[in-house]
């Protein structure tokens, strides 16, 4: 969320209101809660670290790198097959 917020862009904003609804959904609860466990979730934290720490260090390059990573990762988890 903040990291929408700090974009100052209208439209990525936007599309977080978009994707915190759909989040919201019983289908989606449905699929996360089938593709959870706590290992997983604990991967999910290094990677919103490493995010974090590449928005940091204002590197643009190895943050859209740690972003896709984390996609990937969800992908995999909630589908099956990377993006």
């Amino acid at each position: 969320e903040l990291i929408f917020a700090a974009s100052r862009n209208d439209l990525l904003r936007r599309l977080h209101d978009l994707l915190r609804l759909i989040r919201s959904q019983e289908p989606w609860l449905a699929l996360k809660r089938r593709s959870f466990s706590p290992g997983r979730r604990d991967r999910y934290c290094t990677e919103h670290g490493r995010i974090i720490e590449a928005l940091l260090r204002r590197d643009g390059e190895a943050a859209a790198l740690a972003m896709r990573g984390h996609l990937e990762t969800v992908s995999r988890n909630l589908f099956g097959d990377p993006l």
